[in-house]
């Protein structure tokens, strides 16, 4: 049973609302963007703020969770859903690549067909987000390693990844990564990692920086990802 009172609490309905506006400017803003991601959290803050109902329903499925985590765990229970074929979904999925779909979100039909599909699914929702653990998995990250091992000249490498993000930084070299210097507006502050033939990531830094040498690429031998719950790939 939900508790009616909990759509007042205004601090903690507040701080959600602001975690999913900031994920939604986060997807716009990515390289390539998500702009479907984008809408649905757009559209689920401005619900959060001003439905009462829909906010007592949520505040209550995620009061054991951090407000950070909502959001997230929200996309991934409707994706489940979606790529599960609920008939809840079905309106839903054409707006999902990953389902199919090719429809764009930005009108007022994707709107409705989210916020049926979020009315139908509530209590499989909020036992989601309610019991799902969370892992964000950003295959940015993989710079992380990728440019600091282009100043060593080393030949081959066995990789150990901290942050391996489900394995898809493992292989982050297969990947095209692009770091541009935002002060440097020349050709030269522009540089290029990885071996992918298509751009993955572009990531902007300021400040001095000192290229390094970009040698013949080197040979991984050997992964080993530290993430808890690893993805075969």
């Amino acid at each position: 049973m939900l508790d009616p009172d909990t759509g007042k609490q205004p601090e903690r309905r507040a701080k959600i609302a602001a975690r999913f506006k900031a994920q939604a400017r986060f997807c716009r803003a990515a390289f390539p963007p998500s702009l479907l991601y984008h809408h649905i959290l757009e559209h689920l803050g401005c619900r959060l703020l001003k439905d009462d109902d829909f906010a007592a329903w949520l505040l209550a499925a995620s009061c054991q969770r951090a407000s950070f985590d909502v959001p997230l765990l929200f996309l991934a229970a409707l994706h489940a859903r979606v790529l599960g074929h609920h008939p809840a979904t079905r309106a839903l999925a054409a707006y999902y690549p990953s389902a199919g779909g090719m429809q764009d979100a930005g009108g007022p039909a994707f709107a409705r067909a989210l916020a049926q599909a979020v009315d139908l699914l509530r209590d499989e929702l909020a036992t989601f987000i309610a019991s799902y653990p969370v892992q964000t998995n950003e295959g940015a990250r993989g710079l992380c390693w990728l440019l600091p091992l282009a100043y060593t000249g080393w030949k081959a490498v066995h990789l150990v990844e901290l942050g391996a993000s489900a394995g898809l930084n493992l292989v982050a070299e297969q990947r095209c990564y692009v770091l541009v210097n935002i002060g440097d507006t020349s050709s030269c502050g522009r540089y290029l990692f990885g071996q992918g033939q298509d751009e993955a990531f572009r990531i902007q830094g300021e400040g001095c920086f000192v290229a390094p040498g970009m040698g013949s690429a080197v040979q991984v031998l050997s992964r080993h990802g530290c993430d808890l719950s690893p993805v075969l790939l």
